[in-house]
């Protein structure tokens, strides 16, 4: 039977979670060590092996500081979910609701824009904001119909479709290296949220545009 372990930054599951300001200093404190489910456990356990064999072990991935980044997000949002926890669990505040408008959107839209080639956090865009990452989370769901993680992803694809435009054919770019410099690790999945943004697949753009 294959053992798995892992040593997890504390930093990376505190700036990765949703929690209130006062949460965001002191931590994430887990009320127990066993998964609170088998699909939780089974869940923690692809995440792991997403990051071993699909990222660490791949050299473009490897290289690849938002790819490797976004699949280290990954697993600590699996342990998040798996592990109770007192941040996942607890209610917003009057504060985090409070704060969730429409002003709170628009500084995090105008951060990640200019930012989203960096290895950007949670905390990060929540900081920028000023606000929590739980209001700012609120924020994009009431706001603008989307995550701040799905409006990250939306804007690398933009940057990425740029690149691939821009590319000259046989000048040795290709749409995997391309997408790996925005973050993106599956080329199945890369190829059809690119398609159904622009109507036709990375290759042809890289090739024809």
């Amino acid at each position: 039977m294959q053992t798995l372990g892992v040593i997890i930054d504390p930093a990376l599951v505190r700036n990765t979670a949703p929690a209130g300001s006062q949460q965001h200093e002191r931590g994430v404190r887990f009320t127990a060590f066993r998964p609170g489910s088998k699909p939780g456990a089974e869940l923690v356990k692809a995440s792991l092996l997403y990051l071993r064999d699909g990222v660490l072990a791949n050299p473009l991935m490897a290289h690849a500081p938002l790819v490797v980044s976004s699949a280290c997000q990954t697993l600590a949002h699996a342990i998040l979910a798996a592990f109770p926890n007192d941040v996942v669990e607890a209610e917003p505040s009057l504060t985090d609701t409070r704060d969730a408008g429409p002003a709170t959107l628009r500084r995090a839209i105008r951060f990640i824009e200019d930012n989203a080639h960096r290895d950007l956090k949670l905390a990060d865009i929540a900081r920028a904001a000023r606000v929590t990452p739980r209001s700012l989370q609120y924020a994009f769901a009431r706001h603008g119909d989307t995550t701040p993680h799905g409006y990250l992803k939306r804007v690398r694809l933009e940057r990425a479709h740029a690149e691939l435009k821009a590319a000259q054919p046989g000048g040795g770019e290709s749409v995997a290296r391309i997408a790996a410099r925005w973050g993106f690790s599956n080329a199945g999945r890369f190829t059809t949220a690119y398609r159904t943004t622009y109507g036709v697949s990375p290759s042809t753009t890289l090739r024809y545009w």
